[in-house]
């Protein structure tokens, strides 16, 4: 077993949703992550687990409980901002095709799928953004709405056929019970 094994066996980890955010990523642009960016690091990432044996990359959930059953910890990858797919709505499936299995709308700023948390106005979910939606929900990526404006991220919620999530989640305010 490795030291990393060891230490991530210590915390009682399950499962990490790896938001491939790790300081070792390409990103070259100072507008964040572009599609090349993308490929390279999911290569990166899926060569690094072929020559390990204590993360499984998981694709569903009886993976995730396989991973467990085996002692071992799950890996789920992640694209917290749908920004680098521009308007190519076929990318969602070639991001499926390499693993990933939840995307987010939008990462604080505006994209072509709809409006980020950072904008002053929010316009809610494009017609893109839409067509990205019904594509996620086909091919069964995990929608996440966390970074979105509140009108982009009602707009996803309301249109999406399946479930999704805001992970992480903030507050604009916190009112306490009296």
């Amino acid at each position: 077993s490795s030291a990393a094994s060891d230490v991530y066996k210590r915390q009682n980890i399950d499962c990490v949703f790896d938001n491939q955010l790790d300081g070792v990523n390409i990103i070259s642009s100072p507008s964040g992550w572009k599609w090349i960016d993308i490929i390279h690091d999911l290569g990166m990432r899926l060569c690094d687990l072929a020559h390990q044996d204590f993360i499984i990359h998981c694709k569903t959930v009886d993976d995730i409980f396989a991973a467990k059953k085996a002692g071992k910890i799950a890996m789920v990858f992640v694209v917290e901002g749908a920004a680098p797919i521009e308007n190519e709505v076929d990318r969602i499936d070639i991001l499926y095709g390499l693993g990933v299995r939840q995307l987010g709308v939008t990462y604080s700023e505006s994209n072509a799928l709809g409006n980020g948390c950072k904008e002053v106005h929010d316009g809610g979910l494009t017609m893109f953004g839409k067509q990205c939606v019904e594509r996620m929900n086909k091919v069964g990526m995990l929608i996440d709405v966390s970074h979105c404006g509140p009108q982009t991220a009602y707009d996803a919620i309301t249109y999406s056929k399946k479930p999704i999530i805001m992970s992480p989640v903030s507050y604009t305010h916190l009112t306490l019970p009296t």
